[in-house]
């Protein structure tokens, strides 16, 4: 009977072992689990970092262009009223010369006219 006992008891050790055993390596694989995943999040926090970096990069060249567009329109602006305020007065300008040649051209054929008939038809 002790050998019974005792063969019981060893089969029981045997069989705690095996469980011993075989914990141990789910807790090792478990681990190795765990510092994968560790080292994968390390890796997607760095890659989201690195975004938030960019991120932020292109919102700064954003503003700084938005605010340079908006200069830029303002200079465009000024350029195109002188633009407007250069074309009215070529336009005047043009206007003014066009009548003074008109009155020049017609006293100068009243006066070739004049010249060539040997008199004057009116008081200028």
């Amino acid at each position: 009977m002790d050998e019974n006992k005792a063969q019981v008891i060893q089969q029981r050790t045997s069989h705690l072992f095996k469980k011993l055993d075989e914990m141990n390596r789910r807790r090792d694989e478990a681990l190795d689990s765990l510092y994968r995943k560790k080292f994968e999040l390390e890796v997607r926090n760095n890659e989201i970092n690195t975004l938030r970096s960019d991120i932020n990069k292109i919102k700064d060249d954003l503003e700084e262009k938005e605010v340079r567009a908006k200069q830029l329109e303002s200079v465009l602006k000024t350029a195109a009223d002188q633009f407007e305020l250069i074309t009215s007065t070529v336009k005047t300008v043009t206007k003014s010369a066009v009548l003074q040649d008109k009155r020049s051209t017609g006293k100068l054929n009243s006066a070739e006219l004049a010249s060539s008939r040997g008199y004057r038809c009116s008081n200028i």
